[in-house]
C-alpha cells in the first residue's frame, strides 16, 4: 500500500523524544502534505493530537502548518489533559481504599505509563482505569467500588449464564460513577488464547511504586513489555485495534531497550507460549514507528511479523478497525473446549445467542429487529467460519 504523506507523519511521530533524525524527517514530510483536514482529524483519531502538539516547537518547519490544525491540536492536548486529571482523582481515591481494605492493586496501562513513561499526564490518551487485583480480592474490590458509589455498566452487555463458561474474560464488567469506567481484572487476558501466563508469577515480581501520589504496585519491567504486547495482540486481533498500544510499546522501546533483560524477556514469552504474540509487534513497531531493537533480535524474530500483520496495521491506520478480522481465534478457542458437546453448545452460542444478548449486542429498540439480526448473525458466522479455515489452512 502507498501511503499518503499524511499517513507517514503519523507513523514518524510516535517516539515522544525524537532523535534529529526524525525530526527532520517530520518537517521534509510537512512539505509534502497537502490535505491538511486530513492528516487532522487522522491524528486526532489514531490517538496522535497530544503527542503532536506538543512536538511542533522541536520542528523548524511548523511555520508551514496552518493555524487551524495547530489549533485542533492543542485542542486534543487540552482534553487529554483534562480527561486525564480526572481519572487520576479516581485513581488515587480508590487506590486509598483499596488499601484500607488490604486490596493489593497493580495499575495497568494507561494510569500508569501517563505518568511513568511519558512524564505528562497530557500525552498519553487514555479513557478508563485498568486495575489489577488478585482473584481473591475481586469481588471485595467490587464491593469497595459500590461503597465508593460506582455503579455497573447499564450500556455493557448483560453475557448469559450459558455463555459465561465460555467468555471467561480478564476483569469483571466496567464499573461507572460520572462518566468515569474503571475496570478490575484478576488476569491480564482471558482464558481461551494460546498463551498461558502464570498470574502468580506476575504477582511475585510486581514492583511497589508512587503512581500519581499514591502507593501502588506496577508490572516489572519484563512482564509489563509482555502485556502491552498481549493486549495489543487482543485489539490487533479482534480489529478494534488502539493506537495508544503501539506508541506505548515504541516508546518503551526508545527509552528502555538498551538496559533491558531481553534474555529474561524471551524465556518468559518461551515459558507463557507467546513467541509469536509478542516479538510481532516489536518488529512491527521498529519497521513503521522507529522503535528501537537490536540487528540481533530483528534477525532472530523478525520472521514472526507476516505480511498480513503488516496489512493489517497499514488498513487501520488508513481506514480504522473493523470487527473480527482475526476469526482464527475463534477456531483456536474451540480447539481449547475439551468436550465435544461443549464445543458444539460454544458454535450454537456464537452464532445464535439468546434474545438480550442480542437486542444489547446490536442496540436493538424491539424485538421484531430480531427477525432481521439473527439472519445477519448467521451470515457473519459463517463468514468468520470460512475465513478461520482458510487463515488455519495457510499456517499449516
Amino acid at each position: 500500500m502507498q501511503l499518503k504523506p499524511e499517513e507517514l507523519f503519523i507513523l514518524s511521530a510516535a517516539n515522544i523524544k525524537p532523535q534529529a533524525e526524525e525530526l527532520e524527517r517530520m518537517n521534509q514530510l510537512i512539505l509534502q502534505i497537502k490535505d491538511w483536514d486530513y492528516f487532522t482529524n487522522l491524528a486526532i483519531k489514531r490517538q496522535m493530537g497530544a503527542i503532536l502538539y506538543k512536538k511542533l516547537p522541536m520542528l523548524s518547519n511548523s511555520k508551514d502548518i496552518p493555524e487551524n490544525v495547530k489549533v485542533q491540536l492543542k485542542q486534543a492536548w487540552l482534553k487529554t489533559l483534562s480527561r486525564s486529571m480526572v481519572l487520576i482523582d479516581h485513581f488515587k481515591k480508590i487506590v486509598l481504599a483499596f488499601q484500607t481494605e488490604n486490596i493489593q492493586v497493580i495499575a495497568l496501562k494507561g494510569i500508569y505509563l501517563s505518568e511513568w513513561l511519558y512524564q505528562e499526564i497530557g500525552l498519553r490518551q487514555f479513557s478508563d482505569i485498568d486495575l489489577l487485583v488478585k482473584k481473591e480480592d475481586g469481588e471485595k474490590a467490587l464491593d469497595t467500588l459500590r461503597e465508593l458509589g460506582y455503579k455497573p455498566s447499564e450500556s455493557g452487555i448483560i453475557i448469559p449464564e450459558s455463555m459465561k463458561v465460555f467468555v471467561a474474560a480478564a476483569h469483571f464488567p466496567p464499573m461507572l460513577q460520572n462518566g468515569v469506567s474503571i475496570e478490575i481484572h484478576t488476569r491480564i487476558h482471558n482464558e481461551f488464547e494460546d498463551y498461558e501466563t502464570d498470574i502468580n508469577e506476575l504477582w511475585k515480581n510486581a514492583v511497589p511504586v508512587m503512581i500519581h501520589g499514591v502507593q501502588a504496585m506496577t508490572l516489572s519491567d519484563t512482564y509489563l513489555l509482555l502485556h502491552l504486547c498481549l493486549h495489543l495482540d487482543k485489539h490487533f486481533k479482534a480489529g478494534k485495534i488502539q493506537f495508544t498500544c503501539l506508541y506505548d510499546i515504541t516508546n518503551l522501546l526508545n527509552q528502555y531497550s538498551e538496559d533491558f533483560d531481553w534474555d529474561a524477556f524471551s524465556d518468559i514469552c518461551k515459558r507463557f507460549k507467546a513467541i509469536d504474540h509478542t516479538y510481532k509487534y516489536l518488529i512491527l513497531c521498529n519497521k513503521y514507528f522507529g522503535a528501537k531493537l537490536s540487528d540481533e533480535l530483528i534477525s532472530l524474530y523478525g520472521p514472526t511479523l507476516q505480511k498480513i500483520d503488516e496489512d493489517l496495521l497499514l488498513k487501520y491506520l488508513v481506514s480504522g478497525g473493523s470487527q473480527n478480522v482475526y476469526s482464527l481465534s475463534i477456531v483456536k478457542k474451540i480447539g481449547r473446549i475439551k468436550d465435544w458437546k461443549d464445543k458444539i453448545i460454544y458454535m450454537q452460542q456464537m452464532i445464535f445467542p439468546p434474545k438480550l444478548f442480542m437486542m444489547q449486542r446490536y442496540h436493538l429498540k424491539s424485538k421484531p429487529q430480531l427477525l432481521i439480526y439473527y439472519p445477519y448473525r448467521i451470515f457473519v458466522g459463517i463468514g468468520w467460519g470460512v475465513r478461520a479455515f482458510l487463515g488455519l489452512f495457510r499456517k499449516l
